[in-house]
């Protein structure tokens, strides 16, 4: 009934989530594909900042984000970040989904800069570490995504230590992904205050990880 009516297309609900948002979230592709025939604004955003395409990203909507993309011609304005500075690549990275993020990457309108922070100090390759996405990790560095950026973490760093994706994948004892960032000639195996990303293997007991670094030249602290 509300397709029907189309006054009904662009009202926004609660915090700005529109009908498209919705069907988008819930997967209903039959919906999103009637709403974008009837011309909606695929590119809306919602008072958090999300569009549509940046939740079907996060969703894993596969079909979904196809469609968006078809129908905004890729437009450059659904591509954005959300009040987090958060964009639609690193929502699909977060959540492990595959093949959104290779066919967010293929995107030329997007004009991705993959080595974007959001306001937490996040960048997709620090997400992807974190998480042990090895598929993702590997396509975000094949892409150009930088391995010495440094994220400030003091949940982590009682002295307020800057932590790279190197970092964090040993944190995790993520080893394959610990081979794929040692491998690149900007990747730091040492950081400040005397921690070093071995001394992250060897304490959380990540002996695989640790191996790696060693081969690699790493040392531990003195």
């Amino acid at each position: 009934a509300e397709l029907s009516n189309p006054g009904n297309l662009e009202v926004a609900r609660i915090h700005g989530v529109s009908p498209l948002m919705m069907a988008c979230r819930v997967g209903m592709q039959a919906a999103v594909q009637a709403l974008l025939n009837r011309g909606v604004n695929s590119a809306a955003t919602s008072e958090h900042g999300c569009t549509a395409l940046s939740i079907a990203a996060e969703e894993g909507r596969l079909d979904i984000l196809q469609d968006i993309l078809q129908a905004s011609g890729s437009s450059k304005s659904s591509f954005v970040a959300d009040v987090s500075d958060t964009n639609p690549l690193m929502r699909a990275c977060e959540n492990g989904h595959v093949q959104c993020a290779a066919l967010l990457l293929q995107c030329s309108a997007a004009d991705w800069n993959v080595n974007s922070v959001n306001k937490k100090g996040w960048t997709a390759l620090m997400i992807a570490a974190f998480n042990g996405f090895d598929d993702i990790a590997g396509m975000l560095l094949a892409s150009g995504a930088r391995t010495d950026i440094l994220k400030k973490d003091a949940k982590l760093h009682s002295k307020g230590g800057k932590y790279s994706a190197l970092c964090y994948a040993c944190l995790m004892g993520r080893t394959r992904i610990v081979l794929s960032l040692i491998s690149d000639d900007r990747a730091d195996l040492t950081l400040q205050k005397g921690e070093t990303a071995l001394s992250l293997a060897e304490e959380g007991e990540h002996e695989q990880c640790a191996a790696a670094l060693r081969a690699a030249g790493a040392e531990g602290c003195e």
